[in-house]
């Protein structure tokens, strides 16, 4: 499948892979910028909860483990 046609322009082909490189990449940064918060790793996500209220919240936190999950 050709990237580009005979007169050098960009084919359907190569618009769908630069399309698809681009959602990657945004749907890596937002990722890092979970919440709207910059951090340095994407962290594991977490519930946590009010006890007593009844309500709770998504939160990442990063994994205190030397491991890695």
């Amino acid at each position: 499948m050709p990237f580009y046609s005979d007169g050098g322009g960009p084919t359907e082909a190569l618009l769908q892979v630069e399309a698809a490189l681009k959602d990657q990449a945004q749907a890596e940064a937002e990722n890092l910028l979970g919440g709207g918060v910059q951090r340095d790793s994407a962290g594991v996500p977490r519930v946590l909860f009010f006890p007593g209220s009844g309500s709770s919240h998504c939160v990442c936190v990063q994994n205190s483990s030397s491991e890695k999950p």
